[in-house]
């Protein structure tokens, strides 16, 4: 297998091969699918003859203004740094099928994992942004997909988009921060009460398996009664109490939430 001189005479070597003007591109690097250099004219994929003797094509896969190209050291990704991008080679892959007019396979190849924010919800506007033909309810139900052992992580995203019906599935199927739960039972007590007591329920049930740091009898009392004011906007107070009770008499007998809640709901002596 022919080997390339290291550094920028890796740059020289290819200039030479091709007979192609190669000045002002920055360093080369290796992928898994190819060469790659980069400059001023964007990225090209350099396919590389077994024999040095023979021919070196060039194929250009993204056109920017470029300062440098590098590829990181476990050869996962590479690295398009100019004015206002930084690629993965990811992003890279993502751009050439996008520009070819593959928008499904570029989502569903890529999308979902290229673009990320800083939070859940930045994560899902990113793909958003990127795929606006894709329905916000299909783009959730991917992400969740996408990240399994944080699909509750998913509620407060969900509940931001409205997508209520999403969150609650959600709140019921995975765990969930019961902080989270209560304050949205306790924001959504008047303009969503359904929503709210779904959500004031999901947050006793993961209080009572355990989940959360440091729980207060304070937000126990905040999680049952925004879900009963909630319960009550919708004339369903009596069922919803019952429904609460058998969720807690349905846990430890010694759990916190038994504690805090048994006199108010009938349980224990």
């Amino acid at each position: 297998m022919w080997d390339l001189p290291s550094g920028r005479d890796r740059v020289h070597s290819v200039a030479h091969l091709t007979g192609a003007d190669w000045s002002g591109f920055g360093t080369v690097g290796f992928a898994p699918d190819g060469l790659y250099v980069g400059g001023r004219g964007g990225v090209h994929r350099l396919s590389l003859p077994a024999d040095p003797a023979g021919t070196v094509t060039s194929e250009t896969v993204y056109e920017a203004p470029l300062a440098v190209l590098n590829l990181s050291r476990d050869g996962t990704h590479l690295l398009v740094l100019g004015a206002r991008k930084a690629l993965g080679l990811g992003s890279l892959c993502e751009e050439m099928l996008l520009s070819s007019g593959l928008v499904d396979e570029a989502y569903t190849r890529y999308g979902l994992r290229t673009n990320r924010g800083g939070t859940y919800l930045a994560t899902f506007r990113a793909v958003a942004k990127r795929y606006p033909h894709m329905p916000e309810e299909q783009i959730l139900a991917d992400l969740v997909k996408a990240t399994p052992g944080e699909e509750g992580k998913w509620f407060a995203a969900a509940k931001e988009l409205g997508l209520y019906d999403a969150a609650v599935q959600l709140a019921r199927t995975s765990p969930c921060d019961p902080r989270t739960l209560a304050r949205a039972a306790r924001d959504h007590a008047a303009d969503n009460p359904v929503f709210a007591v779904e959500a004031g329920c999901a947050a006793l049930v993961w209080l009572i398996e355990g989940y959360g740091y440091e729980i207060t009898g304070a937000e126990v009392w905040l999680a049952y009664s925004a879900t009963m004011k909630a319960a009550g906007t919708i004339g369903r107070a009596a069922e919803t109490k019952e429904r609460i009770r058998r969720i807690v008499a349905g846990g430890p007998d010694c759990s916190f939430v038994a504690s805090v809640l048994g006199r108010e709901l009938g349980i224990g002596p």
